[in-house]
């Protein structure tokens, strides 16, 4: 993270203090990769990820997968695509 944290910290996100992720962000909307806009700790260990869905995602319940780093989000999250 950058500016660094610290545990327990509060976070005053309504005054602009976020804290940027320093390792790479990847979402994929049904396989497709998404555009990420923005990602950011919210909270001591809770991140806010905004991204695009892709023009070619396929519509209905698509799976989404979320990697920070080498860390990726657990299977079974899906997103409705219309």
């Amino acid at each position: 993270m950058d500016p660094t944290g610290r545990d327990g910290e509060v976070i005053d996100f309504q005054h602009g203090q976020y804290k940027n992720l320093t390792r790479p962000v990847t979402v994929t909307i049904g396989g497709r990769v998404a555009q990420v806009i923005s990602s950011r700790l919210i909270y001591t260990g809770e991140i806010q990820v905004s991204a695009y869905v892709p023009v070619d995602a396929p519509a209905g319940d698509a799976e989404l997968p979320l990697s920070v780093g080498t860390a990726t989000s657990r299977t079974g999250v899906t997103v409705s695509v219309k």
